[in-house]
């Protein structure tokens, strides 16, 4: 028999709370251990890579996602990648991304804006990128 375990003094997270929590945008496992430490200042708080560890812990009990399985060439993944990126000359650039799903194979390109047309524009700049000239020719001539 091991030793036994001693109470923890510690105010524990709401695990399940943090893991959905961290799905928005932007949220990071620091701006959760700070908003907890905010929400009990009279109490024992887990330091900081405590509570990483505890939460990685838990989150390892989580179901895992299916594995998916993509045939050569049947898919390709498109999407705006996070907050636009702001650059030396005060404009601010989005940065659209393409992966092909079997061999995670990956195009970055940026639009001043996120339009409709910046989106086409870009979709069209990663076809040309993933299958060369002969689709920009099939494309042009309508077929």
């Amino acid at each position: 028999m091991g030793a036994p375990q001693r109470a923890s003094t510690f105010v524990p997270p709401d695990y399940a709370k943090l893991h959905q929590e961290l799905q928005r945008k932007g949220m990071t496992l620091m701006l959760l251990w700070q908003e907890h430490s905010e929400q009990h200042p009279d109490e024992s708080m887990y330091s900081y890579s405590q509570f990483c560890e505890t939460y990685r812990r838990f989150s390892k009990t989580l179901k895992r996602s299916m594995r998916q399985i993509h045939r050569a060439g049947e898919k390709l993944f498109i999407d705006y990648a996070g907050p636009a990126v702001g650059l030396t000359d005060g404009s601010r650039a989005h940065i659209f991304v393409s992966a092909l799903g079997a061999s995670g194979h990956t195009f970055a390109y940026t639009t001043p804006r996120e339009t409709m047309a910046d989106w086409l524009d870009a979709t069209a700049q990663a076809l040309r990128f993933y299958f060369g000239s002969c689709l920009s020719v099939a494309l042009s001539d309508g077929g």
